[in-house]
């Protein structure tokens, strides 16, 4: 089972944003973008440098040069350039940010460049001080959600939050100071608490099979 790996990155006025990698298959967008679309991570001309006047001299990848006698499709000589040595076909969005990023060598641009933001486990306002409202809230319901590869546990709620549903890696009755209360466990080490009046059935949820 294939769960995506969140990702933390503090800008430089102290926000932390939350990502997940646009690389997941069978997507091939390039980089990281924060949860509240505010931030594409790499950085051009900060993380990476995109050589756009590319000549054949520049490429030093075997692989590239080797894909310079084939034919590319659905780019044209503006989309072309070279990133530490490998041809690139890259494309821009509106607001010129890259979107997309493919070395001719078939490598993953972003994954091949000497950055990569912090993974995270369990729950981030808890390890940093100031945390995106907009993104903790989207991991936060994306983490109870059912995915497309499917949960453990469906918990049916009746609670005054407006969820009705909780599908969670696993769960562990606990005594707290309110009672007995159902702890609940994301499949990121998320937990939250549910009383045990407000459960109204656990289910398990069955496996999917994702061929990609």
């Amino acid at each position: 089972m294939y769960h995506p790996i969140p990702y933390c990155w503090t800008t430089d006025d102290g926000l932390t944003h939350v990502f997940y990698d646009n690389h997941v298959p069978p997507d091939t967008g390039f980089g990281w973008s924060s949860l509240c679309d505010a931030v594409r991570l790499p950085i051009e001309d900060r993380h990476f440098e995109l050589h756009e006047d590319v000549t054949a001299e520049d490429i030093t990848c075997s692989h590239c040069l080797n894909g310079l006698d084939q034919p590319i499709a659905d780019f044209d000589g503006d989309s072309i350039a070279c990133v530490d040595g490998c041809l690139v076909l890259y494309g821009r969005d509106q607001d010129d940010a890259i979107v997309q990023a493919e070395p001719v060598c078939r490598n993953v641009l972003h994954h091949s460049l000497p950055f990569e933001p912090d993974s995270f486990t369990g729950n981030l306002e808890e390890q940093l001080e100031d945390v995106c409202s907009e993104c903790w809230e989207t991991y936060v319901d994306h983490q109870w959600t059912r995915d497309d590869e499917g949960a453990e546990l469906r918990v049916e709620v009746s609670a005054d939050d407006g969820r009705s549903e909780y599908f969670a890696a696993s769960a562990e009755p606990i005594h707290a100071d309110r009672g007995a209360v159902l702890r609940l466990v994301s499949e990121n080490e998320l937990e939250t608490d549910i009383d045990r009046e407000d459960i109204e059935s656990i289910t398990l949820t069955p496996m999917w099979d994702i061929v990609y």
